[in-house]
């Protein structure tokens, strides 16, 4: 399960604006982000503030994006091979 969360990160540590329950460790895609006041004058919505609608196409972006990018990785193709080799035993049997 993929989760978004808005963070700040300045002089090499990461600050998160949001809590993460139940989350004691997990690998993480760090993108940075223009700054708010140089790109726009309208505050940004964060998780907290968008309604479940927004929140929902806010993480199936964020999932599409990081598919994107997980999709030229060795990793992602070594698992898309371990997924097919299952998929066709099951149809064998």
């Amino acid at each position: 399960m993929l989760i978004a969360v808005e963070g700040i990160y300045e002089n090499g540590a990461i600050r998160l604006l949001e809590p993460m329950p139940g989350v004691i460790r997990g690998r993480v895609v760090i993108t940075l982000l223009p700054d708010q006041e140089k790109t726009s004058d309208t505050p940004r919505k964060t998780l907290r503030t968008m309604n479940s609608e927004e929140r929902r196409a806010y993480q199936i972006e964020m999932k599409n994006r990081w598919k994107n990018q997980l999709s030229s990785s060795e990793e992602f193709a070594q698992a898309k091979s371990e997924e097919i080799a299952l998929e066709n035993r099951y149809w064998s049997e």
